[in-house]
């Protein structure tokens, strides 16, 4: 133990180091080691499943596994809204004294209360904003009733699927009579749908009521028979029975019948544009009795930014979505009507820049800003809730073990909650537990068949801590990189954001040490840490003149941050809502608490430098020369994580000194001009791994892999940082 504490030493303490200057500057390429076909056939393993249920549903023995998944999944998420049902322990968000809940009655419920301006809730990704309004609606079903409210919620994400889906019928057919359904369109053909699914519902009394309103003899529609343009005229209840036949085939269908309406009405040539027409005629009718007749109309609009980034066609769909709804945020709503809608600090933004650019004379919304909630303690209260109902006594101890190793992790305490995506944390959360559960049951069967010894022993700690690292930092706006979009639909953490990371199409380019842009996420940080709110440009002048990094690469930077959420964005000088009047919108941005966070995290856990290591673009010849190693996850022999760890991460710290030293004698003292005069010290942008040995919970992670290394893995470590001690000469 003490000789490898003292080559770590002897290793991190040498100057600059001619050796890893010869590996950055004589790399011809440069590549994430995670891309090499060796190191990526290492950590795929050898099972042949493609996820730990395709396993189990394949194998008879354990039938009640099967079942303890599906009650994993529905105890796990929020569930569907339905007012008749189980709320599914979307309670577990919000309490019933919530800041967030008494605004909203208020804002409807309280004695002749009733919105005069558009409501925003605005809260980070998978903080809990659609649990929020479900758990409204849920709990004052009776009292919105009550007060002559009719709600209805277009789903954004369904509706960019919708959308994504007859753009790709474009592309395959050159079809150029497609329209797309728009969110008005939506909103309408699902008040039509929630209506006609509970007009005659025994415990929907307003339904009743409404539905005996609208059914009088006297009340006819606009109808589109067959294909013809010729309009004719039916009753609003032929016009209802009609369209409940439909509704009331959709039992054994994925989607509602209304989201089928949507997604096959594009075409002009299709029967269902056909059907979306008299269902909008339909519809209207409906929506201006009510409304002629006291009721009033709640229109929900969520899942607004729930869309992957990484598409062209996806931003151009998602600004198509901010030109539609901007109107029905920022105008006065229409009488007996209001819009409800739920979306991200950075989204609310550029809907107000939509708006500027159409000149729309705002009526700023009222705001409600939902924080986030302690993920820890929800994480362990849906696993107390779920643990009785579980058969599987190994899936319940993984559980048990799981909670406590969260639970440990400072960044879900209640006072720095980095995470902001407690719906995914809880998802990658269940699949955890299944991995590691099917891991177990892999390592029975290779020790029955004799390909590992009987008395190894499965090490469910290490599993754990192998696996939960890859499930930090998660959010943003679907914003996955390019590089991984192969492995976007893994279920074990993949989408987690690389500080050291950049586009791979930089990456394929020569280089050597004087553009390696490994450091240029970090300094962003750095930066912003120092200066709290700066503009695009600046930021962009700053790391130019300081470290030589291009336009571009602080650009993608930038974009990445903030949509992964570690730096906030704040549109001009701080402008009060609703009462700047300048016309040029421009973006500045601060260091948010995540982000702060994450630049902390990163550096003071040994288990993430090394996930990073291996997705990190680096010189090639770190990989050729066989300096990054990845662990094995094959079932079938022992894991090699500490070595193979410890000897990356070492490696890959090193790289990153040598880097830092490049960068900070370019301009010993960082300054810029715009403006104003800003000089920031470079010990501000010392990386945190100088004194390694005085960081705490660092040390102690290595230690713990070092005390668990055998007499032959100890020798090979000490013998491999030797050789690259001694292969190092401080350069005068």
């Amino acid at each position: 133990m003490a000789e490898c504490k003292a080559a770590i030493k002897k290793f991190l303490k040498c100057g600059n180091d001619s050796f890893f200057y010869g590996l950055i500057d004589d790399s011809p390429t440069m590549i994430a080691p995670i891309e090499n076909t060796k190191i990526k056939n290492s950590l795929k393993g050898s099972n042949e499943a493609e996820s730990p249920e395709s396993f189990f549903v394949n194998d008879c023995n354990y039938e009640d596994v099967v079942s303890d998944i599906d009650k994993l999944r529905k105890f796990f998420s929020n569930g569907t809204l339905n007012p008749g049902t189980k709320s599914h322990l979307i309670d577990v968000y919000i309490g019933e004294d919530s800041e967030e809940l008494k605004a909203l009655d208020a804002r409807f419920l309280e004695k002749d209360g009733w919105p005069n301006r558009n409501i925003l809730i605005t809260g980070n990704k998978g903080v809990g904003k659609t649990a929020l309004q479900n758990y409204w609606l849920y709990t004052r079903n009776n009292r919105i009733e009550a007060k002559k409210i009719f709600y209805i919620r277009c789903d954004g994400h369904k509706l960019y699927e919708c959308w994504i889906d007859a753009n790709n019928t474009i592309l395959k057919s050159n079809n150029n009579e497609i329209t797309l359904v728009t969110v008005e369109d939506y909103l309408l053909i699902q008040l039509l749908y929630v209506f006609c699914k509970y007009c005659d519902h025994p415990e929907r009394r307003m339904f009743n009521e409404i539905y005996s309103l609208v059914t009088s003899e006297e009340n006819t529609y606009c109808h589109y028979s067959g294909r013809s343009v010729k309009e004719g005229e039916k009753t609003i209840a032929e016009g209802i029975a009609l369209a409940k036949k439909g509704i009331d085939s959709e039992v054994s269908k994925k989607d509602s019948y209304s989201i089928d309406v949507i997604k096959n009405a594009h075409s002009i040539t299709n029967n269902t544009f056909l059907q979306k027409r008299n269902w909008l005629s339909l519809s209207s009718a409906i929506k201006k009795i009510m409304k002629n007749n006291g009721y009033k109309i709640l229109n929900i609009i969520d899942g607004i930014d729930n869309i992957e980034m990484f598409e062209s066609q996806n931003t151009s769909l998602y600004t198509k979505f901010l030109e539609q709804i901007s109107p029905m945020l920022f105008e006065a709503p229409p009488e007996n009507e209001i819009y409800l809608a739920a979306l991200r600090p950075r989204t609310f933004f550029e809907v107000r820049q939509v708006v500027r650019l159409q000149q729309i004379v705002e009526v700023v919304p009222h705001r409600i800003l939902y924080q986030s909630q302690c993920h820890a303690r929800i994480l362990a209260k849906r696993i107390n809730y779920v643990l009785p109902l579980l058969e599987n006594e190994r899936l319940k101890n993984i559980l048990i073990s799981m909670k406590d190793v969260y639970g440990e992790v400072p960044l879900c305490s209640e006072n720095l909650d980095y995470h902001h995506n407690c719906r995914l944390y809880l998802s990658y959360s269940i699949n955890l537990a299944l991995t590691v559960l099917y891991r177990w049951i892999c390592v029975d069967e290779a020790k029955s068949s004799g390909r590992i010894p009987l008395h190894e022993e499965f090490n469910m700690e290490a599993q754990l801590r192998i696996w939960k690292n890859r499930n930090k930092f998660l959010n943003g706006r679907f914003y996955i990189p390019k590089s991984n979009r192969e492995n976007r639909k893994r279920r074990i953490g993949k989408y987690c954001f690389n500080l050291f990371g950049y586009t791979s199409k930089f990456s394929r380019s020569g280089c050597d040490c004087s553009n390696w842009p490994v450091l240029s996420c970090v300094r962003l940080l750095q930066l912003l840490k120092q200066c709290v709110l700066l503009s695009e440009e600046d930021i962009i002048d700053f790391l130019h003149e300081a470290f030589g990094y291009s336009d571009i690469v602080t650009l993608e930077n930038i974009q990445s941050c903030a949509a992964f959420g570690l730096i906030d964005t704040e549109l001009g000088e701080h402008p009060e809502l609703g009462n700047t009047s300048s016309e040029d919108v421009c973006f500045s941005y601060r260091l948010s608490d995540k982000g702060e966070a994450v630049l902390n995290m990163v550096f003071e856990d040994i288990d993430i430098i090394y996930l990073l290591a291996l997705s990190t673009p680096i010189p090639s010849k770190f990989i050729i020369e066989n300096y990054i190693k990845a662990h094995s996850n094959h079932i079938d022999r022992p894991v090699n994580y500490a070595i193979s760890m410890l000897r990356t991460t070492f490696v890959f710290i090193k790289s990153l000194m040598v880097q830092e030293e490049i960068e900070l004698l370019r301009n010993p003292e960082a300054k810029f001009y715009s403006g104003k005069k800003l000089s920031i010290s470079k010990d501000a942008f010392r990386l945190p791994f100088h004194g390694l040995y005085r960081k705490k919970k660092l040390i102690l992670r290595i230690e713990y892999f070092l005390d668990n290394f055998n007499d032959e893995n100890r020798c090979q470590f000490i013998a491999f940082l030797d050789k690259l001690s001694a292969q190092t000469t401080r350069l005068e």
